[in-house]
């Protein structure tokens, strides 16, 4: 799989290219406007020149751009605002249900007081005295410890 900088590095080639391209047309264009005696085919050799340096100019400022991200969107359309996140709207009000979660940590159904528990990596068995979700206070010999939850095993006897 390729990497974004070598992706970009081969779209630059590529504009690269494409622009070697277009100066050399433009260098024919001239070569033509500056040969042709008529008004009307001048006026057109010239609309062809100007079309043919604004796009040169959109390429290069392609190639201008640097490689690294920018927080900053151009948008092709002028008028058009991108909206905060705090001020967007809901379209579909049907569908959006807020979710009230306020604590995204697994539920350890069999954790409850009074069970035996061991902490993770350790051999030493402990009662659990209270669950406070995130933590818990386990009894392990003589002194209450505060254990997060997610470090206590259940203790099997075999």
């Amino acid at each position: 799989m390729r990497s974004r900088k070598n992706v970009i590095k081969q779209a630059k080639e590529l504009l690269k290219n494409k622009r070697e391209k277009k100066m050399a047309d433009l260098s024919l264009l001239y070569n033509k406007f500056n040969n042709t005696e008529c008004e009307a085919a001048k006026s057109s050799v010239r609309e062809q020149i100007n079309n043919l340096v604004a796009e040169i100019k959109e390429i290069d400022d392609d190639l201008s751009r640097k490689d690294k991200k920018s927080s900053n969107m151009v948008w092709k359309d002028s008028s058009f605002k991108a909206q905060s996140k705090k001020n967007r709207e809901i379209l579909f009000k049907s569908d959006y249900r807020p979710s009230n979660i306020s604590n995204s940590q697994p539920v350890m159904p069999w954790l409850e007081a009074g069970c035996l528990v061991k902490k993770k990596g350790s051999d030493m068995v402990g009662i659990l005295i209270k669950n406070f979700g995130p933590y818990s206070e386990v009894l392990f010999g003589s002194s209450n410890e505060n254990v997060k939850t997610l470090k206590l095993r259940p203790f099997d006897m075999d």
